[in-house]
């Protein structure tokens, strides 16, 4: 810390001014839509306790870790050394910011508009440049069906591209098959991807991240709160396929199959280091991780936390306390080089977050 603060000593030499402003985009202390040398001395001020402003203690918040400390020291200089602008956000004729929708060339999502378009391509592939503010967006979810239907789900390649989808709400207590994505097919690969402060109500299948799964999720995070009857889980409601290298924060309620990562286990679905830390909350077949299955399933080096979740029972996964849960030594197998990454006293986060 000290060596961290002697940096900032130097680099505020280099600095203009301070001005108190709402941040455009990490980092940006100086709400000009770049990060640059002007942004040093605010970030700094923060950084050392001399400044208390809300908006800039959330603009130095760089990592969103929701607090500012050595964390956010190299991905602040790193946004200096890139001079980090805001995304241009721009509609073409194709309805998207760019590409044509192959593999090579996926089309580019940068707003709300544009992400609730890709329901109407379930086949192509997307990549996401910009974070998408969902407050207020009457959703329907990518790949809505009925619960097990075969012939409607997306079956593209998502690429997150490190970045977040915020606040997205669905209030149908009444309805099925609700998350952000509806079902996810076969062919389906969702990647580095953040699903944060979600708020759903639902009633069959019901996920924050997806309602069902037939495909590949990985290296993914949701936060937020789930609420539905049956098949209800903090990140997928019904997982049928391979899952890796994800989180959920989620507080999860339902009457029976409701899990802190996943409702119902249903064939047989594989589970590749995850973990969940949200309270459970239901009638039967509750579960810290795993709420049910329905068949098998194989679940390898995934943990939930007994105490947040306020349960000991799992349909798989190993349950381990809170201060267990915030030890590297617990997570056996895990990537800690170029995946994961832990800091003391915290839960184990995505490093590309």
């Amino acid at each position: 810390m000290f060596e961290t603060k002697i940096r900032f000593v130097t680099l505020i030499a280099f600095s203009l001014s301070l001005t108190v402003a709402h941040a455009q985009l990490p980092g940006d202390m100086t709400n000009d839509c770049v990060v640059n040398l002007d942004d040093i001395a605010p970030f700094a001020a923060v950084f050392v306790g001399n400044e208390n402003s809300p908006t800039l203690q959330a603009a130095a918040d760089v990592d969103g870790n929701g607090r500012v400390d050595g964390l956010d020291v190299d991905a602040f200089l790193t946004q200096i050394i890139n001079t980090a602008q805001c995304d241009v956000c721009e509609t073409l004729g194709s309805g998207f910011a760019g590409g044509s929708g192959t593999p090579a060339d996926p089309y580019q999502i940068c707003n709300a508009t544009q992400l609730q378009r890709v329901d109407d391509f379930l086949n192509a592939n997307f990549i996401l440049v910009n974070d998408i503010d969902l407050a207020g967006i009457n959703w329907t979810p990518i790949g809505f069906t009925t619960f097990g239907d075969s012939v409607i789900h997306y079956d593209g390649v998502f690429d997150g591209n490190h970045h977040r989808v915020r606040n997205l709400s669905i209030q149908q207590s009444n309805t099925d098959v609700i998350g952000l994505f509806g079902k996810l097919g076969p062919n389906a690969i969702v990647r580095d991807l953040g699903v944060e402060n979600v708020d759903l109500h639902g009633k069959l299948c019901v996920g924050g991240f997806a309602a069902e799964n037939d495909g590949l999720i990985e290296r993914c995070y949701v936060t937020g709160t789930v609420q539905g009857a049956t098949f209800v889980g903090g990140f997928v409601g019904d997982n049928r396929a391979l899952m890796q290298d994800c989180y959920a924060m989620v507080e999860t309620t339902g009457s029976s199959s409701v899990g802190g990562f996943a409702g119902v286990s249903f064939l047989s679905p594989t589970y590749v280091r995850c973990y969940s830390t949200g309270r459970v909350i239901g009638s039967s077949s509750t579960g810290g991780l795993v709420g049910s299955t329905i068949g098998s399933h194989t679940v390898l080096s995934c943990y939930w936390d007994t105490q947040t979740s306020t349960t000991n029972a799992s349909a798989g996964g190993d349950g381990k306390t809170t201060a267990q849960m915030k030890q590297q030594s617990t997570y056996s197998g895990w990537d800690f080089s170029s995946i994961w990454q832990i800091t003391p006293n915290t839960y184990p986060r995505l490093r590309w977050e």
